[in-house]
C-alpha cells in the first residue's frame, strides 16, 4: 500500500511539472485586445485638463496605423489633424507617433500607454520637441 501511494505521488508530482511547463518567454496570452477603433482622451497637468486626442486607430499584426486630431493648451491652443507615422501593440504596451506639418518642418507627439483593460489606456502623450510629456488616459468609444 505505502508503494502505491508513493507511486500515486510521484506520478501527481510528474503531472503537475509537465502542467506548469509553459513557454515563459513567449506566453500565450488569449486576452490580446486590439487598438483598432476609435479613442478619445485627455492630458492633464497636476489635474488640469491641457490637451484633447482623439484618434481613429487600424492594427495589422502588431502595427498600428490611423489618425488623430489633437487639439488644446499642449498643441498651443491649436488643433492639429495628425496622421499615425508609426506605432505597435506589444501587449500590454501601447505606443504610437502622430505627426502634422508645421511651420518648418513636422510637428510630432508620441502617445506611450499600457493596457487598463480591453478598451482603456493609461499612459502619457510627449511633445518630441519640447520633450514634454503629459498623462493621459484614453478609452475606446
Amino acid at each position: 500500500m505505502k508503494k502505491i501511494l508513493s507511486l500515486l505521488m510521484a506520478l501527481l508530482l510528474i503531472l503537475f511539472v509537465l502542467g506548469c511547463s509553459e513557454d515563459e518567454e513567449n506566453p500565450v496570452n488569449s486576452n490580446n485586445p486590439t487598438v483598432s477603433g476609435s479613442w478619445k482622451g485627455k492630458a492633464t497637468l497636476m489635474g488640469i485638463p491641457v490637451g484633447y486626442l482623439d484618434a481613429t486607430l487600424s492594427q495589422s499584426g502588431s502595427s498600428v496605423s490611423g489618425s488623430t486630431i489633437i487639439y488644446g493648451t499642449i498643441v498651443a491652443n491649436d488643433t492639429l489633424h495628425c496622421t499615425v507615422s508609426s506605432g505597435n501593440n506589444n501587449y500590454p504596451n501601447v505606443s504610437f507617433t502622430s505627426t502634422a506639418p508645421a511651420p518648418g518642418g513636422m510637428y510630432s507627439l508620441t502617445y506611450t500607454g499600457t493596457f487598463v483593460n480591453s478598451d482603456s489606456l493609461s499612459g502619457t502623450i510627449k511633445d518630441d520637441a519640447s520633450g514634454v510629456s503629459y498623462p493621459m488616459g484614453i478609452k475606446k468609444q
